[in-house]
């Protein structure tokens, strides 16, 4: 599998970069901050928004990873990834008359799953819903009933009185999460979405939060490095220590490797592997753990200045340790992929032939 970026893409990715570079000159070097609809609205214009709506011949989950990736690099917009694997992706399956607005960037729809006593009754819903990665303002929610299956999605407006909101403080000082209560909320039914359908969501989602980490990652190091090369001790910069040139350079190797995989397993979704949502397992767990020890690796080559309020590698550290528990940890991805197998394992035709030689 040739896994190169075409010309096209590499125009793709150099676009993000560019646009990331000119909105951090613009605001005066300022990481890591809560997207704002005029943000929004500058994405939308770049086409970025439509990459999941189905419209945009050639654009695909390998073009979204590389949106997440440089997105993360700049620690921009923490709202892209469950915009593009699930609010887009749904609208555009029912192609619900809120679509062509949000892909423009006119509307700002946040997607909550799992909600907790849900009862909905004619044109209203009711229930809570914890952990929902908002926009901040919204302009509507999509919400999920619960885990159940078939898993009816609603549409309501954000500017409700029945709907009661609580910012959530977060380690990310861009993170936008809010608890959701509904009571009675006018709301409308968009879709019905099977287990299965469900599970693909969940999979692109972990997937582009992988691309976002490996970006994190990745800026963290360069800036790092960068730092390593200048500042002096003794009369030698600190890069030319072992015990400082070597943990970055073994850093960079583990997020060049991430990179591959998380490109290779964008690959195999779009060919449709029926392995894919355990590759998305593996992989988001992985990114997990790399950036989370890249950042620490780097804000440490810092010294005392990179503890400091002051200094912005703090923000890629809270950035990564907020973005490994999305989708869940690393530690509960690694159990529930490992349980997956085992039970796998168990029902193979080869382990029951393999049980049946034993005795």
């Amino acid at each position: 599998m040739d896994l190169k970026l075409t010309d096209e893409q590499r125009q793709l990715q150099m676009l993000v970069r560019q646009y990331c570079r000119d909105r951090f000159e613009r605001q005066d070097g300022s990481l890591g901050q809560p997207a704002t609809a005029e943000t929004w609205l500058q994405l939308a214009a770049l086409g970025l928004l439509d990459l999941a709506a189905g419209t945009r011949p050639g654009a695909g989950i390998v073009e979204q990873v590389i949106v997440a990736d440089e997105l993360g690099r700049a620690l921009l917009c923490t709202e892209y990834a469950p915009a593009v694997a699930y609010t887009i992706p749904i609208l555009s399956a029912t192609a619900d008359e809120l679509l062509p607005a949000v892909t423009a960037g006119r509307r700002r729809v946040s997607f909550g799953s799992g909600g907790k006593n849900v009862h909905s009754s004619g044109q209203s819903l009711s229930g809570d819903w914890d952990l929902v990665p908002s926009f901040s303002p919204a302009d509507h929610y999509l919400l999920a009933e619960g885990t159940s299956s078939p898993a009816r999605i609603w549409v309501a407006d954000a500017a409700q009185p029945e709907i009661g909101t609580e910012k959530l403080t977060s380690i990310d000082l861009a993170g936008t999460m809010q608890s959701l209560r509904l009571a009675r909320a006018p709301a409308r039914l968009v879709a019905s979405l099977t287990a299965e359908r469900l599970r693909e969501l969940d999979t692109r989602a972990r997937l582009l939060l992988a691309a976002e980490l490996a970006g994190v990652a990745d800026a963290a190091i360069a800036a790092a490095a960068d730092y390593a090369n200048v500042r002096t001790t003794f009369g030698h910069v600190i890069g030319s220590y072992q015990a400082i040139s070597h943990p970055l350079a073994d850093s960079l190797a583990q997020v060049e490797g991430l990179r591959s995989l998380i490109y290779w397993t964008a690959c195999q979704m779009e060919a449709g592997d029926s392995e894919a949502t355990r590759l998305s397992l593996a992989v988001k767990a992985r990114a997990g753990d790399v950036a989370v020890q890249a950042t620490e690796r780097a804000l440490h080559t810092f010294g005392g200045i990179g503890f400091t309020w002051e200094h912005p590698i703090h923000r890629y550290y809270r950035r990564a340790i907020a973005a490994n528990a999305t989708a869940g940890p690393s530690f509960q991805l690694s159990h529930q992929l490992g349980l997956d197998l085992l039970a796998s394992f168990a029902s193979s035709p080869e382990h029951s032939s393999q049980e049946d030689d034993l005795y």
